[in-house]
């Protein structure tokens, strides 16, 4: 009697036996490929994703790290422009407390020597103080909003390099993920 066996032609035969489902069909596709065999290219391609996720990242965090730095100058430059003004406001505080003491002195000694402070002489020199202290004030405010305006300038430019570093930072970062994906 002739037993049936099947012919090995080169390839795994496989016969199931009585009661099973079949044979496990092989991998085609994923990181394992035809065959079951393990496809390093998948992997590759995986790990450049996951590079270029990071570098991505990593470009956005430079970029807001750039901005915060920016905006602190940005906040010293405004800080500078007030102080500026405050030094000028006290400042002519000082030049008005200095002529006042000056001009009670003028008259003190005026009087003490008997002569009228309201009138003539005396009164023109008052007058003539008092318009020069108010244009030292006018001169030492028109520089300090010179100053401040300066200061304030400068903080708006850092504001905007800021915020251009930031944008700069998810540009690259598009830029990281787009040359990926032309792969």
């Amino acid at each position: 009697m002739d037993s049936v066996q099947p012919a090995f032609t080169g390839t795994a035969a496989h016969v199931p036996a009585a009661g099973a489902q079949g044979p496990i069909a092989p991998a085609t596709s994923g990181l394992f490929g035809s065959g079951g065999q393990f496809q390093s290219a998948s992997i590759m391609k995986a790990g450049s994703a996951v590079a270029a996720g990071f570098g991505a990242y990593g470009q956005v965090q430079s970029g807001q790290q750039m901005k915060a730095q920016f905006d602190m100058q940005a906040g010293s430059y405004e800080t500078q422009a007030e102080i500026i003004k405050v030094n000028a406001k006290e400042q002519a505080n000082m030049l008005r407390k200095q002529l006042l003491q000056d001009l009670g002195s003028a008259n003190a000694s005026a009087a003490a020597r008997g002569i009228d402070t309201g009138s003539g002489s005396p009164l023109q020199i008052q007058q003539e103080s008092i318009g020069n202290v108010g244009m030292d004030i006018q001169k030492l405010e028109s520089g300090a909003a010179i100053s401040s305006a300066g200061s304030r300038t400068s903080a708006a430019r850092s504001a905007a390099s800021g915020a251009s570093a930031a944008q700069g930072g998810y540009y690259k970062a598009a830029q990281s993920i787009g040359s990926y994906a032309l792969k």
